[in-house]
């Protein structure tokens, strides 16, 4: 007949098991991870959006009455991507995944529309698994994405031309007039510069900013 000692024992050795394999299952369950599939969406967003930004430059250079909000735009959309490259380049690595060659099609789009994969993406009813930089990126450039498009009809439709823009360096957020803080990002008021007469970021912190000469 078994001592009561040693069911104490066995109990006790039966609960540090319970307890490891939970602590396991566990840890695989809160693993942060990003899959090809997500890696392979950034990456033609990436490029997307620098083929967008190129095109606003490309039309600014014809010297039009919208060469300002062009070059506003392009900002914009420079600082996603300039984004998207940091995280991309942190996460292959991290996660051994393999390269992808993102193919951008000929167009005529200037402005890059909120990719739906982002959409489907923050629509998860559980992202716990996603590494947290992934998915304020993933938010960040939905939310600057969509304020880009509304500027662009707002310019296009109303009759006046915008001015007084100014940016977020952070995330690239445009907004007309001065902010407390960036809406999208939260970042102070400072890291909000209004453009120059020329659309772009101006030279006020020698090393933060992107400087165009063109």
């Amino acid at each position: 007949m078994m001592s009561k000692r040693l069911k104490l024992v066995l109990l006790a050795a039966a609960l540090l098991c319970s307890a490891f394999l939970l602590s396991a299952c566990n840890k695989n369950t809160n693993k942060k991870f990003i899959d090809q599939e997500t890696y392979n969406l950034m990456k033609q967003t990436q490029s997307e959006l620098s083929a967008c930004a190129e095109r606003c430059r490309d039309a600014a250079r014809g010297g039009y009455a919208d060469s300002y909000f062009l070059r506003a735009l392009a900002n914009s959309q420079e600082i996603l991507a300039q984004r998207h490259e940091t995280i991309l380049a942190v996460t292959r690595r991290k996660f051994n995944l393999q390269g992808f060659n993102a193919v951008v099609e000929p167009s005529t789009i200037r402005v890059m529309t909120a990719p739906e994969g982002y959409e489907q993406i923050l629509l998860r009813p559980d992202n716990s698994t996603m590494p947290p930089e992934v998915l304020i990126t993933l938010e960040v450039t939905n939310k600057v994405l969509k304020q880009d498009g509304w500027l662009e009809s707002t310019q296009e439709n109303s009759f006046r031309g915008l001015e007084n823009l100014h940016i977020c360096t952070v995330c690239g957020l445009l907004t007309e007039g001065e902010v407390v803080n960036c809406p999208v990002c939260n970042s102070a008021g400072e890291r909000v510069v209004k453009l120059d007469s020329r659309g772009e970021i101006p030279a006020a912190e020698k090393g933060s900013y992107v400087i165009r000469k063109d």
